[in-house]
């Protein structure tokens, strides 16, 4: 007799795999010389263990450290300064949203109130991008635009790279729409490091399924197209195992079958099916 234990979060779509792999156990256990006898509980027991590690395995999360995302730094916008000297009085900011004022321009006090080559600024625009991109704004920054300085006031302009498109390539098993429900980031929104780092701690978590993003330049001016490589295999596993491990009631030898899908009803949903036989 088999003993079946069954761990699935899975929907009804898993029954025909479920009863297809079930009369491949059954012809398994004809081919059988002698007859099996009824499991008694110690091997039951010893089956739903199995099952149990199994569905922990194919579960485990496997989280890179720090998942790595392929981007080129923001290019910096060369202004048309020159080596006259100016007294600067005030600097103003404009297009920052994410990071304040208040945060910012701290940073700009230091070259205020100071006669300087403007040439000089443009180490300020370098500060402020820093000040972005170690905060996980890898494609925003500052930059000095054409002006008139008047009244000692000097206007620096913030570029807030956004994202313009999410794209899926190369996956085989794993739906698109499936793939981008994982996405902590949306098109439009201000272009980020950590949400998208998020995003492929999730879609890794999967054992058949390994993603990658990079950044490449948007069709809009300050936006990047986010584009996540798959790499996947089939999700369906068929695994068998022989040993001496069994007890005289149910036989010494053992059996072992278990079939798992990491991709049952393309939702990311495990399945794990197991059956041990045994025989003297």
């Amino acid at each position: 007799m088999t003993c079946v234990r069954l761990f699935a979060r899975a929907f009804p779509l898993s029954l025909p795999v479920f009863l297809s792999f079930c009369s491949v156990l059954s012809a398994a256990e004809n081919l059988s010389r002698d007859s099996i006898s009824s499991l008694a509980p110690e091997q039951a027991s010893v089956v739903e263990s199995r099952l149990r590690e199994e569905n922990r395995r194919t579960r485990e999360i496997q989280t890179p450290k720090s998942p790595e995302v392929l981007y080129q730094p923001a290019e910096e916008v060369k202004s048309a300064l020159h080596e006259e000297t100016v007294f600067i009085k005030k600097i103003l900011l404009e297009g920052n949203t994410v990071l304040s004022d208040k945060l910012l321009m701290p940073l700009c006090g230091p070259y205020e109130n100071v006669k300087e080559p403007l040439s000089r600024l443009q180490q300020l625009t370098r500060i402020l991008t820093k000040a972005y991109s170690d905060r996980g704004y890898l494609t925003s920054f500052a930059y000095i635009p054409p002006q008139t300085i008047r009244n000692g006031v000097l206007l620096i302009k913030i570029m807030e790279g956004t994202v313009d498109q999410l794209e899926i390539t190369a996956n085989r098993y794993f739906r698109k729409k499936q793939i981008l429900a994982y996405s902590k980031i949306r098109e439009g929104d201000i272009l980020r490091l950590d949400p998208i780092q998020k995003t492929l701690r999730a879609l890794n978590q999967n054992p058949d399924r390994q993603v990658t993003a990079s950044l490449l330049a948007g069709k809009k001016p300050g936006s990047s197209k986010i584009l996540f490589t798959v790499k996947d295999q089939f999700p369906l596993h068929l695994n068998f195992q022989q040993d001496n491990y069994g007890i005289p009631s149910s036989g010494k030898e053992e059996f072992t079958f278990m079939l798992s899908n990491n991709n049952m009803t393309s939702f990311d949903d495990i399945m794990n099916v197991g059956t041990v036989f045994g025989k003297n």
